[in-house]
């Protein structure tokens, strides 16, 4: 969390539009054993694998996020990045639902907390405005589609390195981000992840197809 100037500001949030467009990201390839979803300690199951097409696929409004902080590692093989964060959607609807592919993955507003005067166009926060940013592809296993029945989760991974490594990442450049949109493939809407327990160098990380953990 980034300190600013103005005392006494308001937090916030917004949401893409549907005809807003997401930064299309970049691809590359890592040379490593792919992971799975990760199972041990976890309250909730792990979806499976599975090549039922018939399923409704899975919307904003079935799911909800979180960043397991517990599950936090460095990269299994040679990385730009140096921390992986494990994001899960978990379905929370009454029903059976698909997941599949590419999670869209937009970082959002400022987390400010305002201290003095200083900083005008800090303060207030903007909880709002889509941050510049870079995002990657990692591409370890071609995606699978996942049955994930009510309560189950698919998990995919967030490669960053950290902004205030100084060996890796020099003068920090980029305010922690107040929360993270993430869209899951056929669906506009956003599933809003807060907190999001990254504080990304120069806004550039890397993502994992949806059931991949690297």
């Amino acid at each position: 969390m980034a300190l600013a100037g103005l005392a006494g500001c308001d937090a916030g949030g917004g949401a893409l539009a549907d005809e807003d467009v997401q930064p299309t990201p970049s691809v590359v390839g890592v040379s490593a054993v792919a992971g799975s979803t990760p199972k041990s300690g976890d309250a909730t199951p792990a979806a499976r694998p599975s090549a039922n097409a018939t399923t409704r696929s899975c919307k904003a409004a079935d799911l909800s996020a979180m960043a397991d902080d517990s599950l936090r590692h460095a990269p299994k093989a040679d990385s730009p990045w140096t921390i992986v964060t494990v994001i899960k959607l978990t379905n929370r609807s009454s029903s059976v639902c698909t997941l599949s592919g590419w999670a869209g993955f937009t970082m959002v507003g400022y987390d400010v907390v305002c201290i003095n005067t200083y900083n005008p166009p800090v303060c207030p926060p903007d909880h709002a405005a889509h941050r510049d940013q870079k995002v990657t592809r990692v591409e370890l296993e071609q995606p699978k589609v996942y049955t994930v029945h009510p309560g189950e989760f698919v998990a995919f991974s967030v490669l960053w390195t950290e902004l205030y490594d100084r060996a890796n990442c020099g003068e920090p450049s980029f305010t922690d981000p107040y929360d993270v949109e993430i869209r899951v493939p056929g669906d506009q809407a956003a599933v809003i992840l807060r907190p999001i327990l990254i504080q990304p160098c120069d806004g550039d990380v890397g993502i994992t197809a949806l059931g991949v953990i690297a």
